[in-house]
């Protein structure tokens, strides 16, 4: 998994991924800003225009010892690709895109179970309990957008 992770995860053309020390090929347009100042209903998300993705301001900064920015970023890039882009459906792109986060867990060193039961843990504690107020305005609500 670790190879198939490496080909995955393209770091910015000037960044190199630090648990992989391997270079971005350039091959990657752009890379959305992360925007950590927020309450984000579903845990993560993109606004309109992909631009920025909002991670929840609550959530650690790491779980089972990998970087939880880079995890969720990884998760919702696969995801959107595949739903907005590609026309999948939620559900199995939501399948797909956890698969991608668990290889990045793993080809970053981090325990896929240990990771995957605290987030599943921060995401009960979260989903329902947020501020709307705190809520980015153009954050994408899914459920508008698929007319889900």
């Amino acid at each position: 998994m670790k190879d198939m992770m490496s080909m995955m995860y393209k770091p910015t053309s000037t960044q190199t991924c630090p648990k992989c020390r391997k270079r971005s090929k350039g091959n990657r347009l752009r890379r959305a800003i992360i925007d950590r100042n927020h309450h984000v209903p579903e845990i993560a998300g993109y606004n309109m225009d992909g631009s920025v993705l909002y991670i929840d301001k609550r959530l650690p900064a790491t779980m089972a010892g990998v970087d939880v920015d880079s995890a969720l970023e990884v998760h919702e890039e696969v995801e959107n690709a595949l739903e907005y882009r590609l026309g999948f459906s939620y559900p199995h792109a939501h399948m797909m895109a956890e698969a991608a986060e668990q290889c990045f867990v793993e080809a970053h060193g981090g325990n896929w179970a240990a990771y995957d039961k605290e987030m599943q843990a921060w995401i009960k504690k979260l989903e329902n309990n947020y501020d709307k107020s705190e809520v980015p305005e153009d954050l994408i609500n899914p459920n508008e957008v698929k007319g889900k």
